[in-house]
C-alpha cells in the first residue's frame, strides 16, 4: 500500500485561460488523447460558445454556436487520437444530441426522438474506434446507457429491469466494454462491466463495498479503480482485477476523505481526495509512494488554486492530465499536467 506523499515532479503547460477570447469554462472538465492534445468547451466574451482543442501553443476551434447547427453544448469533449471528438449539444431544432465530430464533420449518433426525452446528464465518453457511450432518460419511466456510433447506437443497460438508477459517465475502453455506476432495484449498489464480445453483464464487478464513487477509472486490461468504503468500514481507494481487490490508499492522517480514482492504459492510478489540512487535491501513485500533482491552495500563475476539475476523460496513456482549474483572483485555466520523464503509450 502507498505511504508516503511526495510533490510529483509533474510540469504545467498552459493551454488556455479565462479573458480576452474565453469567459466560462466550468462547469465541465477537459480531455486529452495521446497526442497532448486537449479538447475543451468554453462559452466566450461575445456571448458564444464552442469546443476547442488545445496543445500549449495554439487554440483551433472545432465547433461553435455562432455558424453550427449547435444552440449550447453542455457536456464535456471527449477525444481520442484520431482526434475525434463526442459531447452533448442541444441542436436548434429544440432536440437534444450525441455528437461524434469525425474528419471535421459532425454525425449525430442520437436524438431526442424515438422514446428519448433526455440526453445526459454529465457527458459522453469515445475510444479509439469512434464507438461512443453515453447516458439518456429514454422517457419519463426510465433511463438506459448506450453504446453508438456512425452506424447506429444501441441500448446495453436500462432501469425498467434489473437497476434503478445510473450515475457518473460511462466508461468504454478499447475493445468495446464499458463500466457504468449504477444501483440496482434490490437497493445494492456497483459498478457493472457490459463486455462487448460476450454481450453479458458482470455483476460482480464490486461486491462488498459501500458509498462508492461515482467516477470511476477502466482500462482496457479490464482493470477497474474506484473510491468505496470497504466491509470493514475503511474509505479508500480501492483496485478490482479478474476478481481480486486491493487497497490503494485509505484514510489515515495523510486523508480525510476520498472523491474518485482513475487509471489509464498504462497502468498509472491518480485519485482525488481531501489530505489532512482540508484540500481537495489530485494524486498519483508511484511504486510505494502517493506524489501530489495539484491541490487547492497551491499558488499558481500569481494566485491560489480553489478548485480543480478531472474526470476519467482527462487522462492520456503518457500520464499526460488535463486541469481545469478556478483561481482566487476569479480566473479560469486549462492546463495540461505531464511528467518530466517522457512516457511511452503502446501502440493498440
Amino acid at each position: 500500500m502507498n505511504k508516503l506523499i511526495q510533490k510529483s515532479n509533474n510540469v504545467f503547460k498552459l493551454i488556455a485561460e479565462t479573458g480576452d477570447r474565453f469567459k466560462d469554462f466550468s462547469p465541465y472538465v477537459a480531455s486529452v488523447n495521446n497526442l497532448g492534445e486537449v479538447a475543451f468547451q468554453a462559452e466566450l466574451e461575445n456571448g458564444d460558445s464552442g469546443i476547442f482543442i488545445g496543445n500549449g501553443n495554439s487554440i483551433i476551434k472545432a465547433a461553435d454556436t455562432s455558424a453550427d447547427s449547435f444552440i449550447e453544448f453542455y457536456s464535456h469533449p471527449d477525444i481520442n487520437d484520431n482526434k475525434s471528438m463526442c459531447f452533448y449539444a442541444e441542436m436548434r431544432t429544440g432536440r437534444q444530441a450525441v455528437v461524434l465530430l469525425k474528419n471535421g464533420r459532425s454525425e449525430v449518433i442520437s436524438l431526442t426522438e424515438n422514446n428519448c426525452g433526455i440526453v445526459g446528464p454529465l457527458g459522453p465518453s469515445i475510444n479509439e474506434n469512434d464507438s461512443v457511450t453515453f447516458r439518456a432518460d429514454m422517457n419519463k419511466d426510465y433511463s438506459g446507457i448506450y453504446v453508438g456510433g456512425t452506424s447506429g447506437f444501441k441500448k446495453i443497460a436500462d432501469t425498467e429491469n434489473i437497476y434503478k438508477e445510473f450515475y457518473g459517465i460511462p466508461v468504454i475502453n478499447n475493445s468495446g466494454s464499458v463500466a457504468y455506476r449504477a444501483k440496482l432495484k434490490n437497493g445494492s449498489h456497483g459498478i457493472f462491466i457490459y463486455g462487448n464480445v460476450t454481450g453479458e453483464f458482470k455483476t460482480d464487478s464490486i461486491s462488498g463495498f459501500s458509498d462508492i464513487g461515482n467516477f470511476f477509472g477502466f482500462n482496457d486490461t479490464g482493470i477497474l479503480v474506484f473510491k468505496a468504503v470497504d466491509k470493514n468500514g475503511t474509505e479508500g481507494i480501492f483496485c478490482y482485477n479478474d476478481g481480486q481487490y486491493i487497497t490503494i490508499a485509505e484514510k489515515n492522517d495523510q486523508f480525510e476523505s476520498f472523491r474518485n480514482a482513475f487509471i489509464n492504459n498504462s497502468g498509472k492510478i491518480f485519485f482525488s481526495a481531501n489530505s489532512e489540512n482540508g484540500h481537495m487535491g489530485l494524486y498519483e501513485c508511484s511504486g510505494e509512494n502517493i506524489l501530489k500533482v495539484l491541490s487547492n491552495g497551491d499558488t499558481m500563475f500569481d494566485s491560489v488554486v480553489e478548485e480543480t476539475a478531472v474526470n476519467a476523460v482527462s487522462f492520456n496513456d503518457l500520464n499526460q492530465i488535463s486541469i481545469r482549474i478556478k483561481l482566487k483572483d476569479g480566473r479560469q485555466i486549462i492546463l495540461l499536467s505531464e511528467p518530466t520523464k517522457p512516457v511511452h503509450a503502446q501502440r493498440k
